[in-house]
């Protein structure tokens, strides 16, 4: 279980960054530090479903 949640993590956090870097090019932000800003954003935006 816990090897198919790294896998799924690893998928889910790179399609994040990917959106994220998509997102801020859209919005006119060329410039590197939001584009940085916005892929390191996209692997620690999970979701916490336990607490």
């Amino acid at each position: 279980m816990l090897r198919v949640a790294m896998i799924l993590y690893s998928l889910v956090g790179s399609t994040l960054a990917g959106i994220g870097v998509i997102a801020v090019l859209v919005s006119g932000y060329g410039t590197l530090n939001p584009i940085i800003v916005s892929a390191a954003i996209g692997p620690s935006s999970r979701c916490r479903w336990h607490d």
